[in-house]
């Protein structure tokens, strides 16, 4: 049996897939060293144990972002020096798993395991933290493996996504994350007095936990997501666009956390939003359409009750008031 020879590759974007690969592992080390910092032991931790694992965390967080700059450029620069080759989609996709995939799952985890014990948040339940997460990593693999089956090498298919893609998945995670634990430190709190008393931690930890087996769903559903960094880069946009691109990023200077989750979240929310449009959209189209071929069916039925009428009125002909016929002279 003759051996397929692997044809030349990319080296650009290979490393560029590299990097998101390696973002993923970082991140996976860095929730490690902070798990290491809380040895799940109940009691009272000092405030530099708590201060070193949120930073350990928001580094994994922001690695996670970093990550996603890696995916979104390797693609581009392949087709920019015509280097499409299938191992590069295979090794994108394997990367896309570590980083997208486990890594956002491993982080969810620990703070539904160990921010138990900072915040106090009630008695812990390692199963069913284990099964949420889980549930987020196998779905973000069929998702994954279900792209790569269905992949097709045409510009115009990377327009759109069949399911949420598993970075704005993971980057939704993280967003909440960085958000989380710079709320307390951002421009904001110090501008409305007594925002910064708020706690937003333990609402976005339950947060997490409800929403990480729907964002499970979403990855392997056929929700439709538009293709964000292209539609950026590759569409025209009017002239009204640039100042709201300029002011995201003076808002991404002042306060680069609320933009984040407020971006990563409801580029989620619009899909859902979308695809519930389109339903509706479907089904009132289906009523009119009920509704038309009703009107179109009682038309028909006039129309024949008509010629009906006056094929009855033909057959006998109108009488005179003294009741001769009519006569038709000529």
């Amino acid at each position: 049996m003759k051996k397929r020879r692997l044809q030349p590759i990319g080296f650009l974007p290979s490393l560029l897939t590299l990097g998101n690969g390696f973002c993923g592992f970082l991140a996976i080390a860095k929730i490690g060293d902070a798990l290491m910092l809380l040895p799940g032991a109940s009691g009272e931790l000092s405030a530099a144990t708590i201060a070193a694992f949120e930073a350990k965390i928001t580094a994994a967080a922001w690695l996670i972002f970093l990550g996603m700059v890696f995916d979104a450029l390797d693609g581009s620069v392949a087709r920019m020096v015509n280097k499409t080759t299938d191992f590069g989609g295979q090794l994108d996709s394997l990367c896309d798993v570590v980083t997208f995939g486990i890594a956002p799952a491993f982080l969810v985890k620990a703070l539904l395991e160990h921010q138990t014990i900072v915040q106090g948040l009630g008695t812990r339940h390692p199963r069913i933290y284990l099964l949420v997460t889980a549930l987020f990593a196998l779905c973000a693999v069929l998702r994954l493996a279900r792209f790569n089956a269905e992949h097709e090498k045409t510009d115009d298919a990377h327009d759109h996504f069949a399911g949420l893609p598993t970075p704005a998945a993971a980057g939704f995670v993280a967003s909440l994350v960085v958000f989380m634990y710079g709320f307390g430190e951002s421009e904001l709190t110090r501008l409305v007095p007594g925002l910064g008393s708020l706690d937003v931690r333990t609402p976005i930890v339950w947060t997490l936990f409800v929403c990480s087996p729907l964002l499970a769903g979403l990855m392997v559903s056929r929700v439709r997501y538009t293709h964000g960094f292209r539609a950026l880069l590759r569409r025209r946009k009017s002239f009204r666009a640039l100042p709201l691109v300029l002011l995201a990023l003076l808002l991404f200077f002042l306060e680069p956390e609320l933009l984040v989750a407020i971006a990563c979240v409801g580029y989620v929310a619009w899909g859902v939003c979308g695809e519930l449009a389109r339903r509706a959209r479907g089904a009132r189209g289906a009523r009119d359409e009920d509704d038309e071929d009703g009107q179109l069916e009682l038309d028909g039925d006039e129309e024949e009750s008509g010629e009906e009428d006056r094929g009855e009125g033909e057959a006998a002909p109108r009488a005179r008031p003294g009741g001769a016929p009519f006569q038709r002279l000529g």
